[in-house]
């Protein structure tokens, strides 16, 4: 059904990483893993990225990675996020909006919403 997509998966963790591989070989999903802290051992670039940004990292660097993810979308690309409210979801769609992207809240759910960005 999805065979078309091309699935790349990152985390500093390496315990992340092995329930990654786990998770995969249990749904018979195909990806890619790369051991990366951020986007450091990245360079490609992506249609979607998804991710739960690690917000106890400081806002500093939170802004950081948002920069640099948002540096490897391909053109039309979305960052796709989850974020408590409470944890900086809205201070997040402000920032990014402030770099003149597209923000919205898709959905919320218990604290939790989920966010897009695009530059269209």
């Amino acid at each position: 059904m999805y065979s078309h997509l091309e699935i790349t998966s990152s985390d500093v963790n390496e315990d992340a990483i092995d329930l990654t591989v786990l998770n995969a070989q249990h749904n018979d999903v195909k990806i890619k893993i790369i051991h990366s802290d951020g986007f450091e051992a990245i360079d490609s670039s992506f249609d979607w990225i998804v991710f739960n940004p690690p917000i106890r990292i400081g806002k500093s660097k939170l802004y950081e990675l948002y920069q640099e993810a948002l540096t490897h979308l391909n053109p039309r690309g979305t960052l796709w996020m989850v974020i408590r409210k409470d944890k900086g979801a809205e201070s997040t769609m402000k920032y990014l909006a402030s770099l003149g992207h597209h923000v919205k809240k898709v959905t919320q759910d218990r604290g939790f919403w989920i966010l897009s960005c695009s530059s269209h």
